[in-house]
């Protein structure tokens, strides 16, 4: 899947072979927040034989964030993220999304926005998720979502294009 910014900067980056992470904001801070999620996860892995729980991952980043918030000489981190899992079989894969703020503030979420539009997208969220969704109906809904806000959205004067599919595939 081509990046959604023609600049070529991606927005989703892999954490682990079950796990994404999505951000909005700064590039460069989100791919330092990435980088610390996998290797919580790899010491996680290491030390307990077993990938870490979606849980666990965002609250080791939400730390993180909320950290550089009371160091003195730093700044805070520019970039929310949206960590999203796969966990159980492939035949009964439950999805978990846990929204990341740079304030470190960290919560479960059933589905959500991130960044320009936002608001939108979440309203519109609330108005067509479902529990029972699966997997892949989330997948399309967030797709369907995303092309109807697009359009409407330009990010630092490039052209935005929404997937058709997701640039991975949870296991």
């Amino acid at each position: 899947m081509p990046p959604l910014l023609e600049s070529g900067t991606p927005r989703a980056m892999m954490v682990n072979e079950n796990t994404v992470a999505v951000y909005a904001g700064l590039a460069p801070d989100a791919r330092v927040l990435a980088e610390h999620a996998q290797d919580e996860g790899v010491a996680h892995e290491a030390e307990l034989g077993e990938p870490i729980p979606p849980a666990a991952l965002a609250r080791a980043v939400a730390e993180k964030m909320q950290e550089a918030t009371q160091q003195g000489g730093t700044r805070p981190f520019g970039a929310s993220l949206i960590i999203g899992s796969c966990t159980g079989s492939a035949n009964a894969a439950k999805p978990c999304l846990f929204q990341v703020e740079p304030s470190g503030w960290h919560c479960k979420v059933h589905a959500t926005a991130i960044g320009a539009g936002a608001e939108q997208l979440r309203e519109r969220l609330a108005e067509s998720w479902q529990p029972s969704m699966s997997a892949r109906e989330l997948e399309e809904l967030g797709c369907r979502l995303l092309g109807e806000q697009l359009p409407r959205t330009r990010v630092r004067g490039h052209r935005t294009s929404a997937p058709s599919k997701l640039p991975w595939e949870f296991r």
